[in-house]
């Protein structure tokens, strides 16, 4: 890859912020190191030395049927993380811009929120609650489905040092909330009311420790899959926090990922990691073992510049930014359901506009 000098001074400054050596929030050193993601990223900077984890083996799922749909810039500029709310929206952080963007189901804008700052990580849970990292303030803000501000997570600015993810526990009756804070290596757990609950991780290449966590997804078992990035592996625990298992890194300084900055599953136990430097989606079976590649590095629709983050939403279509590019890359899985025309969907034999109530079967 050629980069030009701005290329190569800002992913000098990105590769520092990867390394975990994180400024207080609000610094305008802040500002800069997380801007940079947005350019280049560099590899090679860490030499692995961490605990060996599985990989490869006997798969015990089979690998998605994956099918190209849709290149969507329209509205971005560098979008990073995404997640999806329960009409199956897609909330896309666009931190140079200082806005989440949200699209429809049909991939068209319905709104954008601006001036907050310099948000990173999003997650909604099931009540359409929404949870933005923002970078600059080293804060997680609170906000209701109508973009009403409803909180904070713990103490608010400077509760993080680098918020890179945030994931939702499916258990609605638990109602917590993981935050991946990189800049601390570790993972902070709130529970409904924003309060801290706790956290488990710290600095080191040990099981259950990391260097850079920078991404989060909870299972529909309540497995937590952290992607631990300068240890070049995905480390998985319990709700408690307890080590279980992990899958990557080999030792020697060979580097099965390059740079991780997305995790998220599937229904059926599947686990996709989006490898920013190598421009590919790896798909996992839950313990480890290869299914397929998704992408490739490239301009072209389908392929990446610095895929960062997923989300899967309820027509079973896998969503990927690709923010060099400054895309989303939409692909269909197994047996996924495409949006009817016109916006008109069908339930019964009566138009409705909630998705998931559409069926084949139209009047």
């Amino acid at each position: 890859m050629v980069m030009n000098a701005t290329e190569m001074v800002t992913g000098m400054r990105f590769a520092r912020q990867c390394s975990g050596r994180a400024t207080r929030p609000g610094n305008r050193a802040v500002l800069a190191l997380i801007g940079a993601f947005v350019v280049v990223l560099l590899g090679g900077s860490s030499v692995v030395s961490a605990q060996l984890c599985s990989w490869g083996g006997t798969p015990v799922l089979p690998p998605p049927d994956v099918e190209f749909l849709d290149s969507q810039p329209e509205g971005l500029r560098a979008p990073a993380r995404l997640t999806t709310d329960s009409q199956d929206r897609i909330y896309l952080t666009d931190p140079t811009r200082g806005a989440v963007v949200v699209k429809d189901v049909y991939g068209v804008v319905v709104a954008v929120r601006g001036g907050m700052g310099v948000p990173l990580a999003i997650a909604v849970d099931a009540f359409d609650t929404i949870y933005v990292g923002d970078q600059s303030m080293g804060r997680v803000d609170i906000f209701d489905s109508s973009w009403q501000h409803a909180g904070v997570l713990g103490s608010g600015a400077g509760e993080f040092l680098s918020v890179t993810d945030i994931a939702v526990d499916p258990d609605l009756g638990l109602g917590l909330i993981f935050v991946a804070d990189g800049g601390a290596d570790l993972i902070k757990v709130y529970g409904p009311g924003g309060q801290l609950v706790r956290s488990f991780g710290g600095p080191g290449t040990g099981p259950g420790q990391f260097d850079f966590p920078s991404a989060l997804w909870v299972s529909p078992g309540g497995e937590v899959f952290v992607g631990d990035q300068n240890n070049d592996r995905v480390q998985v625990f319990d709700r408690d926090g307890s080590f279980l298992r992990c899958f990557g890194a080999q030792g020697g300084g060979n580097r099965n990922f390059g740079r991780i900055q997305g995790v998220v599953g599937d229904l059926d136990g599947r686990v996709y990691v989006a490898d920013a430097f190598q421009g590919h989606v790896k798909v996992f079976d839950g313990d480890g073992a290869e299914l397929a590649v998704i992408g490739s590095l490239g301009d072209r629709p389908g392929q990446f510049r610095t895929p960062f983050g997923m989300a899967i939403d309820g027509l079973n279509r896998l969503f990927v930014s690709s923010v060099n590019s400054g895309r989303v890359e939409v692909f269909g899985l197994d047996d996924f359901l495409t949006p009817p025309p016109n916006g008109v969907i069908f339930s019964d034999g009566f138009e409705t506009g909630d998705v998931n109530a559409w069926s084949d079967a139209a009047p």
